[in-house]
């Protein structure tokens, strides 16, 4: 689902589709060259200064037939046929990209969800290791050192946890 939206919104995978009908475009106006052209010379017919004559109408309409350039014309198709190739290798090169960044930000992701949780374990933990800390200095039982070191993990973790979150909803962005 993710990769089927991205092909929807993604700009460059689809500058690289528009990449791929523009080269079968110049595909079909290679081969197109194959075949005769008829052309008109208006200006010439609207600029006459007396009425249009045999050689007149001769100029105005003018066919053409490629006879002697059929290896120019096979060297075009082809040049038009490789950057087809070419356009359909790039499509499919970003296509894997847009793949491959899905599925490292869905990991990513993950991964930082997993994190937050671990987090929230050893804020708990610490929190307990507090709360035995402060109970045993009020019994003269240990040093105000010791309550300060239970502090300064338990605001540790705190601080973890802000930033897995903070993480994890960066990712999910």
């Amino acid at each position: 689902a993710l990769l089927a939206e991205a092909e929807s919104r993604r700009q460059d995978l689809e500058a690289a589709a528009r990449r791929v009908d523009a080269a079968g475009l110049d595909v079909q106006s290679a081969y197109g060259q194959y075949f005769p052209s008829v052309s008109l010379n208006l200006q010439y017919f609207l600029q006459r200064g007396t009425d249009p004559t045999t050689l007149h109408w001769a100029t105005l309409i003018q066919a053409s037939l490629p006879l002697f350039s059929a290896g120019d014309i096979e060297a075009d198709v082809r040049t038009a046929l490789s950057r087809l190739r070419q356009a359909k290798l790039d499509y499919s090169r970003v296509r894997r990209e847009v793949r491959r960044d899905i599925e490292v930000a869905m990991e990513n992701l993950r991964a930082s969800f997993e994190r937050t949780e671990r987090f929230r374990v050893q804020v708990r933990s610490a929190g307990d290791a507090l709360e035995q800390a402060e109970g045993l200095y009020r019994a003269g039982l240990s040093t105000n050192l010791e309550r300060l070191v239970a502090q300064d993990r338990l605001l540790t973790a705190q601080l973890e946890l802000v930033n897995a979150e903070l993480d994890s909803k960066v990712f999910y962005l």
